[in-house]
């Protein structure tokens, strides 16, 4: 069994935590999905997190993910977005083979998005752009593709582009 440590990173409220929440819930780790909103997250397990509504803790949830061949054991490792606990951040990503960074469609790259970037390209971690929040009406997918092309250079692809209708 081999073992992949995942991070997320990323600037706050982009939705690091609700990314969590759908993969463990997609792999049947969860059998429902919780919103930070209602305090019902997996990894918002603090009371502080619960009140306050966004992760002061890095926080680990494991799952197996059987493919042909072998089984692989997944750790997921949501990381604080709040500057004041940028140390959680630190901590995932340094534990991480791979690091996921959330981008809302809506406000496209901030502060927290360019600083996990530069934090996982120095310790050498493979890197995996997500656009969050394209269903909300103020979103806009094709600004944020072009704002993380600005921003990051030509090692910005996408891999799926959503149809808007």
């Amino acid at each position: 069994m081999t073992v992949k440590n995942i991070a997320l990173a990323g600037h706050n409220g982009e939705g690091k935590t609700a990314l969590a929440e759908a993969i463990l819930f997609k792999v049947g780790a969860i059998d429902r999905l919780g919103a930070a909103t209602s305090g019902t997250t997996v990894m918002d397990f603090d009371p502080e997190e619960t009140k306050r509504v966004f992760s002061i803790n890095t926080a680990i949830a494991t799952f197996d993910l059987k493919t042909e061949n072998e089984t692989q054991r997944i750790n997921l490792i949501d990381t604080p977005g709040m500057f004041d606990f940028a140390g959680g951040m630190y901590e995932g990503v340094t534990a991480a083979n791979t690091v996921i960074i959330p981008v809302s469609a809506k406000s496209g790259v901030k502060v927290g998005t360019k600083k996990a970037f530069k934090l996982a390209t120095d310790l050498g971690k493979s890197k995996l752009i997500v656009v969050t929040k394209i269903d909300d009406p103020n979103a806009n997918f094709y600004n944020t593709l072009t704002d993380l092309k600005t921003e990051f250079g030509a090692s910005i692809c996408p891999v799926i582009v959503p149809v808007i209708k």
